[in-house]
């Protein structure tokens, strides 16, 4: 095999047709998404230089869509203090006033939400109430993406599931606390939910979005927070639709999940997933990539298994073992 075009190699990675080598990304930092913050850093120019240079790039980009009903009943409230920048953001529902209060700092890169909108499941009836108005859906991000990477890489569109919008509705530890003592609501909200991302997902999907997708969302599924039984009725009954659609129109997508994926992993194969990130091993995780390659390689992609915080904290020589270590785990076979 000749050496391959970027596109060429990653597109044969996700079809499991082997490449050249492997697909080397740097996850969010891709070098040709100029508009970001990070571009615009004068430390980082040499590094997005190589980056550009050196990478396969896998450029994050999304669909646009809105709810003009929603965007109609929110007014916001901006002040600072100290060093910190203070958004408080109120939706006025058929059912009564939501508030949700955000806080972010300059130079950083992290917004806090000190606040959510929703508190429990009276707080997510009025949500619910507020009228749906589909509206159009805009793939010009996609488009854009495309052509700025092009024979660089593969534009991957990011998206969530309806566990995500209703999770990140509450505060985590809410979230989890009403889907034990109000289950039928949360069911419920994302049955909802569900409707009108799989609308809009195949709009963009007749629009041309692909061919890489990113689904969202598993990760607040996963054990220790829900047991793995239900995995299916949160995660599987909703994902496994959406593989399905992209699938039609020829496209990937690949489960983005922290965390513990060992008894879940079975079910991402069963929805037909092409690829997971980021498997990580003990202690953040619990599975080794080379076990999750030798159990399910032949039938998913695996990305990352590089911890943020290992490139933050070790030695370089500790980065290039950890390097080695991936390769030497998961390489054979492609994958």
């Amino acid at each position: 095999m000749g050496e391959l075009t970027k596109r060429e190699r990653i597109l044969r990675t996700l079809r499991r047709e082997g490449a050249d080598r492997v697909p080397i990304s740097t996850y969010e930092m891709v070098g040709f998404n100029f508009d970001s913050w990070y571009n615009n850093q004068p430390s980082y120019a040499r590094l997005m230089e190589f980056i550009r240079e050196k990478t396969d790039c896998l450029y994050s980009c999304g669909y646009s869509f809105s709810n003009a009903a929603e965007g109609n009943r929110r007014s916001e409230e901006v002040w600072e203090e100290d060093s910190y920048r203070f958004k408080r953001v109120t939706l006025h529902t058929p059912k009564g006033d939501l508030t949700g209060l955000y806080r972010d700092q300059e130079d950083l890169h992290t917004t806090w939400c000190l606040e959510h909108f929703v508190k429990d499941t009276d707080d997510l009836d009025k949500w619910l109430s507020i009228p749906y108005e589909p509206g159009d859906v805009a793939v010009d991000n996609i488009r854009k993406a495309d052509e700025v990477v092009g024979d660089n890489g593969v534009p991957i569109v990011e998206t969530g599931d309806p566990i995500l919008v209703v999770a990140e509705l509450f505060s985590f530890e809410d979230f989890l606390l009403n889907r034990l003592t109000d289950r039928k609501k949360i069911i419920y909200a994302m049955d909802v939910i569900f409707e009108r991302q799989y609308n809009d997902l195949e709009k963009a999907l007749k629009l041309g979005a692909g061919p890489a997708f990113r689904l969202v969302g598993p990760e607040y599924a996963t054990p220790p927070y829900v047991p793995p039984d239900d995995f299916r009725e949160l995660v599987v009954k909703y994902d496994g639709r959406f593989i399905e659609l992209v699938h039609r129109y020829g496209g990937f997508v690949r489960l983005h999940c922290h965390g513990r994926v060992r008894e879940v992993l079975p079910m991402f194969v069963e929805m037909g997933a092409d690829g997971t990130d980021p498997i990580e091993a003990p202690p953040s995780g619990d599975i080794e990539l080379a076990e999750a390659k030798r159990l399910y390689g032949k039938d998913i992609v695996f990305f990352g298994n590089m911890q943020l915080r290992d490139l933050e904290y070790l030695s370089t020589r500790e980065i290039d073992d950890l390097g080695k270590k991936a390769m030497q785990a998961a390489m054979e076979g492609g994958g």
